[in-house]
């Protein structure tokens, strides 16, 4: 059978703070989920698409904390102590895929 794994990860405004040997707790998840998925058997499959890979994996990455940011707010750069946020139309919108370029 197929594997779904899903990530919960922090994007809370305590991640922008040094995280280790980075200097930026956020990047450093994202660089080591990154490499993680890399080494993965993905199924290939889009997000939203039924599994019919066998012995295959999809993955879904789901960022949790925060405020968002008003789109019609003044402020252009992070609130402090809020969430990072990923632009609009990033990803798979917390949906499994087994395709690299969408994760």
């Amino acid at each position: 059978p197929t594997l779904d794994i899903v990530v919960l990860f922090d994007g809370s405004g305590s991640m922008s703070k040094t995280f280790g040997r980075h200097p930026h707790g956020f990047f450093a998840q994202v660089e080591m989920l990154k490499t993680w998925v890399q080494g993965l058997p993905l199924s290939g499959q889009a997000a939203g698409q039924p599994s019919t890979a066998n012995r295959k994996t999809r993955v879904a990455f789901v960022q949790f904390s925060g405020v968002p940011q008003d789109s019609g707010s003044p402020v252009t750069g992070p609130i402090p102590g809020s969430a990072l946020k990923t632009p609009s139309g990033t990803g798979t919108a917390g949906r499994l895929s087994g395709d690299v370029g969408e994760l």
